[in-house]
C-alpha cells in the first residue's frame, strides 16, 4: 500500500463530501429554475448515441485513484487544492448560469447497458452542463500524474482521459463547450494558484 493512502484518503473524502453538497442542491435548483441555458450547437444534436461508452464514461471512478501511485504528499495537496478550487468555481457557474444538455435522454431502453444508464439518471438530472465537472476531474488528475510518469503512462493517461472526452459526448452527458470550458477552467486555477503544469514539470 504506497504511504501516501492515508492523506488521498482524507482528501478524497473531502473532495467527495465538498462536491455532494456543491453539485446535487445545484442541480436540483435548475430543475426549478425558470431561466435555463443552453450551451450547445444545433449540429451536436446529430451526435450519435453510443451505448457502450457508458464503460469510458465510468471509467473516472478509477481514474480518480491514479494519483495513488503516481504522487508525492506535497503533489496530493496540490491536486486537492486545485480540486476544491474546480469544485467551487463551477458550483458558482451552475448556481449563476443554470444549464440543461441538448440531448433527449430516451430511447436507451433496449441498450445491454441501459441498467447503467437507468442508475446514472436517477442519480444524475440534465443540468449542471458547463462546465463538466466530469472532465475538469479527469483532466486535472491526469496533468498532475503526468509529472511524475514515464512517456508510456503519459500516452496511456491522456489517451484514459480523451477516451472519457469522447464518451461524455457520445452517451450525450455533455455537449462540446461543456469540455471545452471545463479544460479552460482547470488551467485558469493552475494559474490563479501559480502551480502551472507548464511551470512544475
Amino acid at each position: 500500500m504506497p504511504k501516501t493512502f492515508p492523506i488521498f484518503i482524507k482528501q478524497y473524502l473531502l473532495i467527495s463530501t465538498l462536491f455532494l453538497l456543491v453539485y446535487f442542491p445545484s442541480n436540483d435548483a435548475a430543475a426549478n429554475h425558470h431561466t435555463v441555458w443552453h450551451f450547445y450547437f444545433a449540429w451536436e444534436k446529430s451526435i450519435p448515441f453510443i451505448d457502450w461508452m457508458i464503460l469510458p464514461y465510468l471509467s473516472i471512478t478509477l481514474l480518480l485513484w491514479m494519483p495513488l501511485w503516481y504522487m508525492d504528499i506535497n503533489r496530493l495537496k496540490e491536486l486537492a487544492k486545485l480540486m476544491v478550487a474546480i469544485t467551487l468555481i463551477s458550483g458558482l457557474f451552475f448556481w449563476l448560469f443554470p444549464s440543461h444538455i441538448g440531448f433527449v435522454r430516451t430511447g436507451h431502453e433496449n441498450s445491454l447497458f441501459y441498467p447503467l444508464y437507468q442508475m446514472l439518471y436517477q442519480l444524475d438530472q440534465p443540468y449542471n452542463a458547463l462546465p463538466s465537472l466530469h472532465i475538469s476531474y479527469s483532466y486535472a488528475v491526469v496533468s498532475y500524474c503526468t509529472l511524475a510518469a514515464s512517456k508510456k503512462h503519459i500516452v496511456f493517461l491522456y489517451s484514459w482521459f480523451v477516451c472519457i472526452a469522447m464518451a461524455v459526448l457520445f452517451t450525450h452527458q455533455h455537449q462540446v463547450l461543456d469540455i471545452l470550458t471545463a479544460i479552460l477552467l482547470v488551467h485558469g486555477c493552475l494559474f490563479l494558484t501559480q502551480k502551472s503544469i507548464v511551470f512544475t514539470r
